[in-house]
């Protein structure tokens, strides 16, 4: 329920040109910034290409075509030795599509190297570059984004570390 209202309200304030503004900018691009659906990738992508020890993707609904985009744009990076975590819905989680695509679809990311967290109960949209830069909405990151979908880009170890406990629980990743 909280999510929606989120999603909502982010929605109106990006449509009425709202940004998140502190002044503050980061090292590598200007942090704090609300993104659609429409024109986030350019942003994200770059950040992924960034990062320097490693990203944590956690993206409910995933598909080929954003995975096998993800693998080849980081392939570089994790020959450097930057991590890569997914975080997605069991294969038999998803209620819709075959759970055998699904399936196949979480060992192919295990086989590009990538490390895949399985989530039966919550699963949230986020990523998460260095333990520091933070891109949290209602984007599905893996997953195929509405125009009406939004992301905030922050640089926060605090919301970083939140959501990592959250999602693993206080667990090495």
């Amino acid at each position: 329920m909280f999510d929606n209202m989120y999603a909502k309200r982010l929605k109106a304030y990006k449509q009425i040109g709202y940004e998140v503004c502190t002044g503050i900018k980061g090292e590598k691009q200007t942090a704090n910034a609300i993104f659609g659906g429409d024109n986030y990738v350019e942003v994200f992508q770059r950040d992924l290409l960034e990062a320097d020890n490693n990203i944590i993707i956690s993206s409910p609904v995933i598909s080929g075509s954003k995975v096998y985009e993800l693998i080849r744009l980081l392939k570089d990076k994790q020959v450097n030795g930057v991590d890569v975590t997914i975080v997605t819905w069991e294969p038999d989680s998803y209620n819709f599509g075959d759970a055998g695509f699904w399936m196949q679809l979480h060992e192919e990311i295990r086989q590009a190297g990538f490390y895949i967290k399985t989530a039966r109960d919550s699963c949230e949209h986020f990523s998460i570059i260095d333990q520091n830069i933070v891109w949290y909405g209602n984007i599905n990151i893996l997953g195929n984004a509405k125009f009406e979908d939004s992301m905030m880009r922050l640089e926060s170890r605090e919301i970083a570390a939140e959501l990592m406990e959250i999602t693993f629980g206080g667990k090495p990743i």
